[in-house]
C-alpha cells in the first residue's frame, strides 16, 4: 500500500517538475492583468509597468524591420492582442490614480511617467499636448490602422482563394520531378502557415483599430469625468481641476498612444512585407538607390532650385548627397562586376555536356502543340494523370514509380509524343488537340454516322477515329466513351510503364523499398539481404515478378518464400518460382472468387519437348527450341485466346512454366501463364483448348521418338 501511495506521488511530482518557467509566462501575464485591474496599483510599479509597455513596442517594432519573411513572426497576432490588452489595463489603473489622487497630489498622482510625459512632450501647455495626441490618435487611426487593416483583409482573401491553385502547382512540380517528396511537404507546410498567418492577421488588424477608438473614448472620459470629480467632489477651483486632471490625463494619453502607435507601424510593415526573403533594410536600400543615373538627376533638380528663392544650403547639401552616394553605389558596381566575371564559354560547355550525359529513367516528350497538355492545372492537365498513375502502381504492383520528366522535344512533330525509358524511346503516337477519340469495343466497326480523322500510326483505322467535339454527343448516344487527347496520353503511358515496370526498378528503388521495409520488420530482412540473396539478386527476383504481371506490394512474403528456399536453391528463376507458389493467391486475386475456370492447355507431348529444351545457366533460363516451334506455339494460343474470350490464362506443368512465360514475352502475349499448383483447390480448371504444336521434321529423330 505505501509502495502505490509512493508510486501515484511520484507520478503526480514528475509532470510539474517539467513545467519550464516560459509556461509560465502566459497564465502569470493573465493573473497580472486582472490584478492591475482590479487592486490599486504605487506610483512606482505603474512607472515600471509603462516603461516595460513602451520597451516591448520598440522590441515588436525593431524585430519587425529585422526578419526576411512574415512567417517568422508568426506569432504577431498574439503578440498584437497582447499588447493592446496590456495599454488597456494600464489605461484602467492610470485612470483611478488619476481621479482618486489628483485632487490632492497634483500632476504627480499617476507617477512620474506619466508626469513626465505631459511636461516634456507637451511643453507643460496643456493645447500643446491636446494637438499632439489628436495628431498621434489621427495618425494610428486614419493612417496606419485602416491601411493596415485593409492589407490584411486583402492578404487574407488572396491568400485563401489562392490556396488550391497553389497546392496543385505543388502537386505538379513534385509530378514533374522537379522537387523531391521532402520539398513539397515543406511548401505545403509553408503554404498551410502562410493562410493560418494572414487569417489571424485579418482578425488581429481589428485589435489595433480598437485600440485607437478606445484611447479617444478613455480620454474623453477622463477629461469631462475628472472636471466633475475636481469641482464637485475635491472642491477645486474649476480652472485648476481643469488644469490638473487634463494635464494628466494627456500624458496618460501620451504614454499610451506612442507605444501603440509604434505596434500599429510594426503592423503596417510586417503584412506589407513581400514573399522576398531579405531584410527590409537591405530591399529599401537595393531597390531605392540602386540607380545612380536617378541620384543624379535628382541632384541637377535641386541644384535648379537653387536658383530660385528658397534656401540654397539645404539644397546645395542634398545634391552634393545625391552625387556623392551616385558615385559610391557606381563603384560597389564595378567592383561587384570584377569579383563576379562573366562565365567563359568553357564552363557552359561542361555544363551542358553534364547536362547530355544524365539519362532519365522516365521522360516524356512532347511536341510543340502538345505542350497545353503540361501546363493545364487539375483533371485536364497530363500531371495530375501521373499522379494518379503513380499512386495506382504504388498500390497495385508495389512499385514506386521514379519521377517522370516532361520536356518539349522540337525533333517531334508537333502533335507527336515520345516516352523514353533509361533514354530509349519505347513508345509513340500523335494526338489531336481539339478532337476526341472514339474506339470499339473488341473487333466491331465503328458506326459509319460517325465521320472524322483516322489514325496516322494505326494500321487498321477502322476501329479508332478522331471526331469533332461537336460530334461527342452523337458518340455518347450511340453508346461509345469519347476521349481527350489528354485521356489517350495517360491511357499509352500507364500501359506503357505497366509493360516496361521490370525495367523501371532501378537498384536504388530496390534499396528503397529494403530501407522501409527494414524500419518495420528487421528481422526478415537481416536474415535475408544479403545473408542469402544479394542486393542484385533481389532485385533479379522482383524484375523476373514483374515482369510476369505478379504485384510485389506484399514485399514481407516475398522475403519469407527466398528465406525458406534460398538455402537449397539459388537460381534467380527458380527462386521466382518458389516466390509465385507463395504469392498464389495474389496472382490468382482476378478470378478466385469463381468456382469453374476456362484455361487454355498444352498436351503432355509438347509440354516434355518444352522440358527437354530447357537449360538454366548460372543466372539466366535458355531455351533451345527452334523458331518454327515457338511462332506456331504462339500463334497457337493467340488464336485460342481469340476463340475463348473467357479463357483466364495458360495453365502448364510447374517445371515448364518460366519457359512458355519467356516464350509468350518474347511474342508480346499478354496472356497470364500459371502453374496448376499455382491455382487454389477449390476452384475447378476447364480446359476445352488442349494445345499441340507439331514438332519440326528435322527433330524427329529415335530421341524424340522414345520421349514421346
Amino acid at each position: 500500500m505505501a509502495l502505490s501511495v509512493s508510486l501515484s506521488i511520484e507520478s503526480a511530482v514528475k509532470p510539474m517538475q517539467r513545467i519550464s518557467w516560459q509556461d509560465l509566462i502566459i497564465p502569470g501575464g493573465i493573473i497580472a492583468s486582472i490584478l492591475v485591474m482590479l487592486v490599486p496599483l504605487p506610483t512606482w510599479l505603474l512607472d515600471v509597468f509603462l516603461t516595460a509597455n513602451i520597451t516591448f513596442a520598440v522590441i515588436i517594432l525593431l524585430t519587425t524591420l529585422n526578419i526576411r519573411k512574415s512567417l517568422e513572426l508568426s506569432v504577431f497576432p498574439a503578440i498584437l492582442l497582447t499588447a493592446t490588452l496590456g495599454r488597456l489595463v494600464l489605461n484602467v489603473a492610470s485612470t483611478r490614480l488619476i481621479l482618486t489622487g489628483a485632487s490632492s497630489n497634483g500632476s504627480a498622482a499617476a507617477g512620474n511617467v506619466i508626469q513626465s510625459f505631459g511636461a516634456f512632450v507637451a511643453g507643460n501647455d496643456i493645447m500643446v499636448g491636446l494637438v499632439i495626441f489628436a495628431i498621434l490618435v489621427v495618425i494610428q487611426f486614419v493612417v496606419l490602422t485602416k491601411g493596415a487593416t485593409r492589407v490584411s483583409e486583402v492578404a487574407a482573401r488572396f491568400t485563401l482563394d489562392g490556396m488550391p491553385g497553389r497546392q496543385m502547382a505543388i502537386d505538379s512540380d513534385l509530378n514533374a520531378g522537379l522537387i523531391s517528396q521532402q520539398e513539397a511537404y515543406h511548401q505545403r507546410q509553408e503554404l498551410m502557415a502562410q493562410s493560418n498567418f494572414y487569417g489571424a492577421m485579418d482578425g488581429a488588424s481589428k485589435f489595433v483599430r480598437g485600440d485607437a477608438i478606445a484611447a479617444i473614448i478613455i480620454t474623453g472620459i477622463n477629461i469631462i469625468v475628472g472636471l466633475i470629480y475636481g469641482v464637485f467632489k475635491a472642491g477645486m477651483p474649476l480652472t485648476e481641476a481643469a488644469e490638473v486632471f487634463t494635464f494628466l490625463t494627456i500624458g496618460d494619453g501620451l504614454v499610451s498612444q506612442v507605444p501603440a502607435l509604434l505596434i500599429a507601424l510594426a503592423t503596417a510593415i510586417l503584412v506589407t512585407r513581400t514573399s522576398q526573403t531579405e531584410k527590409l533594410s537591405h530591399q529599401l536600400l537595393g531597390q531605392l538607390f540602386s540607380h545612380p543615373q536617378v541620384l543624379v538627376v535628382a541632384a541637377v533638380f535641386l541644384g535648379i532650385l537653387t536658383l530660385t528663392s528658397l534656401p540654397k544650403v539645404p539644397m546645395l547639401l542634398m545634391a552634393v548627397g545625391c552625387v556623392g552616394l551616385a558615385y559610391v553605389i557606381t563603384g560597389k558596381q564595378a567592383a561587384k562586376s570584377d569579383d563576379h566575371p562573366p562565365s567563359t564559354s568553357e564552363p557552359q560547355g561542361e555544363n551542358q555536356i553534364s547536362q547530355l550525359l544524365k539519362v532519365e529513367p522516365l521522360l516524356l516528350g512532347l511536341g510543340v502543340r502538345l505542350l497545353p497538355l503540361a501546363q493545364r492545372s487539375g483533371t485536364d492537365g497530363i500531371l495530375h494523370r501521373i499522379h494518379q498513375l503513380r499512386q495506382e502502381l504504388a498500390g497495385e504492383l508495389g512499385l514506386v514509380l521514379p519521377e517522370i520528366r516532361i520536356r518539349d522535344n522540337l525533333e517531334l512533330a508537333g502533335n507527336q509524343y515520345e516516352i523514353c525509358i533509361h533514354g530509349d524511346p519505347v513508345a509513340r503516337g500523335r494526338l489531336s488537340m481539339n478532337r476526341w477519340l472514339v474506339v470499339a469495343n473488341n473487333q466491331d466497326l465503328l458506326d459509319d454516322r460517325l465521320s472524322g480523322v483516322q489514325l496516322e500510326d494505326a494500321s487498321d483505322t477502322s476501329h479508332a477515329r478522331w471526331i469533332n467535339s461537336a460530334d461527342r454527343p452523337q458518340a455518347v448516344e450511340l453508346g461509345y466513351q469519347p476521349l481527350n487527347a489528354a485521356d489517350v496520353l495517360s491511357i499509352h503511358l500507364n500501359n506503357t510503364v505497366r509493360s516496361h515496370a521490370a525495367d523501371l526498378l532501378t537498384h536504388d528503388a530496390v534499396t528503397q523499398l529494403i530501407a522501409q521495409l527494414h524500419e518495420q520488420t528487421p528481422a526478415i530482412v537481416d536474415e535475408v539481404v544479403p545473408h542469402l540473396v544479394s542486393l542484385g539478386q533481389l532485385q533479379q527476383i522482383l524484375q523476373l515478378l514483374l515482369s510476369q504481371g505478379v504485384s510485389i506490394r506484399s514485399l514481407p512474403a516475398i522475403l519469407e518464400a527466398i528465406a525458406r528456399h534460398a538455402p537449397l536453391e539459388s537460381h534467380p528463376v527458380k527462386l521466382t518460382e518458389h516466390v509465385r507458389q507463395r504469392l498464389s493467391r495474389t496472382i490468382c486475386r482476378t478470378f478466385s472468387e469463381q468456382e469453374r475456370v476456362s484455361a487454355i492447355t498444352l498436351c503432355e507431348k509438347t509440354e516434355q519437348w518444352i522440358a527437354q529444351s530447357m537449360h538454366y545457366s548460372e543466372r539466366e533460363l535458355k531455351i533451345d527450341l527452334e523458331p518454327v516451334f515457338t511462332s506456331q506455339l504462339c500463334h497457337q494460343i493467340n488464336q485460342a485466346v481469340i476463340r475463348d474470350q473467357k479463357a483466364v490464362a495458360v495453365v502448364v506443368d510447374r517445371r515448364i512454366r518460366p519457359a512458355v512465360q519467356q516464350l509468350t514475352d518474347h511474342q508480346a502475349l499478354r496472356v497470364p501463364v500459371l502453374a496448376l499448383e499455382e491455382i487454389p483447390p477449390a476452384i475447378q480448371i476447364i480446359s476445352d483448348q488442349n494445345l499441340t504444336v507439331p514438332v519440326p521434321a528435322a527433330f524427329q529423330d529415335s530421341d524424340y521418338r522414345q520421349l514421346v
